[in-house]
């Protein structure tokens, strides 16, 4: 089954997904003063895109900004993909919070409830996105996507002030939409008509690629007795540091992942690390806060395993004057050969009254003139 499942905004996705008492908290994101990502309870609220946060809390008094980053996201979209990997490795994501994938019957709706995402399923990738528009989180949905309100295609793009012109002219569902022609689209809806036509019109997309996961560097070490003391544990993590270090060789990570199985339980936290990890302190101090992120303090720990992710070669600054350095190479070859063949005018007076005075001719490479 082609399924499409919207974490949108993820931002908002995220944090309740990290502290879930946020569930039925008013949640917003700022950009410049002004309200960027709201949730449905905000929307409830009275809180509109675009808003200054001023005005937006005077309409919702308990309104909670959430603030991230870019880089704490993607690892997290990461972690979500890697978890759907567990049901299927037909994935494609096209950007953080949306997935399409295609699953078995039973597991639609378990991903739909375990995650709190809106999930839709059809024939084709773009009717199930547009089925999405109008689901409720936790929910799942099929059927026509013809009967959906054109106010919801601002998600595709469309503009309010467009909508509001559809509506004028009677087009108030998705359907009747699909009736204009490409030209005709086109032609209304300017540069908005791009990505519409594709979901109205084609080519559909009926299958879902194949996953690549990413590569990853995985170190575990098992007690011979359940560990409780950190005088046990401390050594433990640093040799899987070390271990993981000595395995990068000359790359590096961008997150590390900690997994404490402890009586039949495993307990797990991730880390980001805000420079690179290339180093056995910072694994380590990344690791030890990942453990304490676990809540795994005070069990008896049979296995620990320290994860690696987001691998990546540093980039290495060169010469600082490189191309610099190829040209005075190339104006050296070219001297060897042809002395005296490459020139450059040098002005002299600039008010000098024969122009042929103003300047005079310098030989490139030539040191004892004042060449390159």
């Amino acid at each position: 089954m082609l399924v499409c499942a919207r974490f949108e905004p993820f931002v908002l996705w995220h944090a309740r997904w990290r502290q879930p008492e946020l569930k039925n908290r008013p949640l917003v994101t700022l950009e410049k003063g002004r309200v960027r990502h709201l949730c449905s309870q905000a929307k409830k609220g009275g809180v509109e895109a675009g808003m200054t946060i001023d005005g937006a809390r005077a309409r919702c008094d308990d309104l909670m900004i959430i603030e991230t980053n870019e880089t704490t996201l993607q690892h997290a979209w990461e972690e979500v993909l890697d978890q759907l990997y567990t049901f299927t490795d037909r994935i494609e994501a096209p950007r953080p919070g949306l997935v399409f994938l295609e699953l078995r019957d039973s597991d639609v709706k378990l991903i739909a409830q375990t995650f709190d995402a809106r999930v839709a399923h059809a024939r084709s990738q773009e009717h199930a996105h547009l089925l999405t528009l109008v689901t409720q989180e936790g929910e799942v949905r099929g059927g026509n996507p013809d009967l959906i309100p054109t106010c919801t295609l601002t998600a595709l793009g469309l503009s309010p002030k467009t909508i509001g012109r559809l509506n004028w002219l009677g087009v108030t569902q998705v359907g009747q939409l699909r009736r204009w022609g490409k030209a005709q689209l086109s032609l209304y809806l300017a540069g908005e008509a791009k990505v519409l036509v594709r979901y109205l019109h084609g080519p559909f997309k009926e299958r879902v690629a194949p996953f690549t996961p990413p590569v990853t560097m995985r170190e575990s070490f098992t007690f011979e007795e359940a560990a409780l003391e950190p005088r046990h544990l401390t050594p433990v993590l640093e040799l899987l540091a070390a271990r993981l270090l000595e395995r990068l060789s000359d790359k590096a990570a961008a997150r590390l992942t900690l997994e404490a199985q402890a009586g039949g339980l495993t307990l797990a936290a991730s880390r980001v690390s805000k420079g690179s990890l290339r180093n056995k302190g910072s694994l380590y101090e990344l690791a030890a806060s990942a453990f304490y992120d676990s809540g795994a303090q005070g069990l008896g720990i049979d296995t620990l395993t320290l994860e690696l992710s987001g691998l990546y070669l540093p980039y290495q600054q060169g010469c600082l004057w490189q191309r610099k350095e190829s040209i005075a190479r190339a104006v050296r070859q070219v001297n060897a050969r042809f002395p005296g063949a490459l020139f450059r005018f040098e002005e002299v007076n600039p008010y000098a009254p024969v122009p042929e005075f103003s300047f005079k001719t310098v030989v490139i490479g030539d040191a004892k003139r004042g060449g390159l």
